[in-house]
């Protein structure tokens, strides 16, 4: 792991804690530019770094970690039509394991009338992304863990990154964000 200040500070440690097979990009294109061969070869190596992550947290034994499984890829109009092919699909495919949720059901699980369909992950889970970083760094070794600590006390030291949006108006420093179109949710 390597991060410019202190361990886990920035995207490593500071992120959503989502862990799912996939790309940023949908299966369906990535289908279209590489074929249905080579996207179940990439489908089928996301759900190796899901297992990955997994089977690290069990065998560190990392507190804190607590994965919660299952994840929800929800839509925010009706297109029902739209989740039940993307279910197909991933399930038919490309092999996921993956469930289709009607409206009905993910109204009553997410307690809210703001989405309709969904597309389930059983597999998927959430961790809390800032202990597994740190169990991340905790597991290679003290010796290592020791030499974390001290860059990080030298970091401490340095200027954030700071960007100013007009000459009149002074620098602001603001942490990173996470923007994503599909709307994300772990349903527990």
């Amino acid at each position: 792991m390597l991060e410019a200040g202190r361990i886990a500070g920035n995207a490593s440690g500071r992120n959503h804690g989502f862990v799912l097979p996939g790309f940023a990009e949908s299966m369906e294109r990535v289908v279209s530019r590489v074929g249905m061969e080579h996207a179940k070869a990439l489908w089928d190596l996301s759900e190796m770094g899901l297992r990955y992550v997994r089977t690290t947290i069990a065998e560190a034994r990392m507190p804190g970690v607590a994965p919660i499984a299952g994840w929800l890829k929800v839509s925010k109009v009706d297109n029902g039509d739209e989740v039940l092919a993307d279910v197909q699909l991933y399930g038919q495919e490309l092999g996921a394991e993956v469930e289709g949720w009607p409206t009905e059901r993910v109204r009553e699980v997410l307690k809210t009338d703001h989405y309709f369909h969904a597309l389930h992950l059983p597999r998927a889970f959430h961790i809390h992304p800032l202990n597994y970083a740190l169990g991340l760094a905790e597991r290679g070794g003290s010796g290592r863990r020791a030499h974390l600590r001290a860059h990080n006390q030298r970091s401490r030291s340095m200027p954030k990154a700071c960007a100013s949006a007009s000459p009149r108006r002074p620098p602001a420093c603001v942490p990173a964000i996470s923007s994503s179109p599909a709307t994300s949710i772990s349903p527990r």
